[in-house]
């Protein structure tokens, strides 16, 4: 999206300070700000319309009052994203908390809590092929062999032990078994829920350098809406449905190629949905650019597509005789309509040969020099002939 609009949800200034922090620290001198954020407390999170936000960061879900965690379910559900942070008080009303059981997350079994003289809890594995991670962490050559750079853990002496489940995606996971993060998905959104508090209360998490792009990354992750693929290839017709607030439509669409042609598209299908958000049906022309396409409605630019060559074509393996027989099936051609050349073959000229025919010109010299040679012979004995009459 060109700009993430954000909420944070904290109790008190300290849960959202750090975070707040994170997601400041890519604004620009010149250039606004990628995430626009607003910043308020769970009781007067019902007075948020959440038709027009991507993303709401919250440090305490039990804060939120029952009807609230209704909204953020629906939010979710049709598109929107969720980070979750636990609260700094860290009590036992997470385990089997009502709120976490109605957006579909598993339960908490316990707080767990590092007591006196035990070591602090620290991360055992990171999926560094989450794309939270895509181009985070160099790989380091060494000795020849490819290696990750090491991750600095965080201390951890207060953690909340629950699992990912079944449907669920751990991302990071730590050396007493639990899950430090893990993503789910609900309905067409995303939930990042982390198992630590975002201030120094539970852990020194906010003060290492993992923290900052992991929370600044957690939003623009969770802010793609992956109800639909954005990945076709060169030749596709797809049908493609776009989420649009009804508030802010103008009533004419269009899809823009990378050559910067626009083609107008025309609803196949009514809205359908709320009342605020609704999701448009589209059948466009064939893609015949790769590139990147953008469905937009007056300048608001509602999806991108990106739009590929084939990768069959990049095969550059030699079909053998079966595969080409089926190829040229599957096409109507007959097989003995194709011609397969030798390599001393000459391409032009097998073209022109195909079109207008073979040349005979070089034929009929041969056969009149043949016939000359043979009416030469024959005149020859002849003349033999009558000399011995003679």
């Amino acid at each position: 999206p060109e700009r993430i609009r954000t909420v944070v949800v904290a109790s008190s200034s300290a849960e959202s300070r750090y975070p707040l922090l994170a997601l400041q620290a890519g604004n620009g001198e010149q250039e606004h700000s990628l995430i626009s954020i607003i910043q308020t407390v769970p009781q007067n999170f019902s007075l948020i319309d959440l038709t027009s936000i991507d993303v709401v960061v919250c440090s305490n879900i039990l804060a939120l009052h029952r009807s609230d965690v209704e909204r953020l379910r629906g939010f979710v559900e049709r598109g929107g994203g969720l980070i979750l942070f636990p609260g700094s008080e860290g009590n036992q009303a997470y385990v089997h908390a009502p709120s976490l059981a109605s957006l579909h997350l598993p339960p908490v079994k316990s707080v767990v809590r590092v007591q006196g003289g035990q070591a602090p809890i620290e991360f055992r594995n990171l999926d560094l092929d989450h794309p939270l991670f895509a181009t985070v962490f160099d790989r380091e050559q060494q000795s020849g062999t490819t290696t990750r750079r090491e991750i600095e853990s965080p201390k951890i002496n207060v953690i909340l032990d629950h699992e990912a489940g079944r449907e669920g995606r751990a991302i990071i996971s730590t050396n007493n078994g639990g899950v430090f993060l893990s993503e789910h998905q609900l309905g067409n959104g995303r939930i990042l829920f982390y198992s630590v508090d975002p201030a120094l209360t539970w852990s020194d998490f906010p003060l290492k350098g993992l923290f900052a792009p992991l929370v600044y990354r957690s939003v623009v992750y969770t802010a793609l809406r992956n109800a639909e693929s954005n990945s076709y290839v060169v030749g596709d017709e797809p049908p493609l449905a776009v989420a649009t607030n009804t508030s802010r439509i103008d009533g004419q669409y269009k899809l823009i190629g990378p050559d910067g042609v626009e083609e107008l598209l025309k609803p196949t299908s009514p809205a359908r949905g709320s009342t605020a958000m609704s999701s448009v049906q589209f059948a466009p022309k064939r893609l015949t650019l790769p590139g990147m396409y953008e469905i937009m409605n007056g300048t608001n630019v509602l999806r991108q597509l990106a739009v590929n060559v084939d990768p069959r074509e990049s095969d550059l393996r030699i079909a053998d005789d079966r595969e080409l027989d089926a190829f040229w099936q599957r096409l109507g051609i007959a097989s003995s309509a194709v011609h397969t050349l030798s390599q001393d073959e000459q391409l032009q000229a097998s073209v022109v040969q195909s079109r207008y025919g073979v040349e005979l010109w070089k034929y009929c010299i041969g056969l009149s020099i043949l016939l000359a040679l043979l009416e030469m012979a024959i005149a020859r004995d002849s003349r033999k002939a009558v000399n011995q009459l003679a």
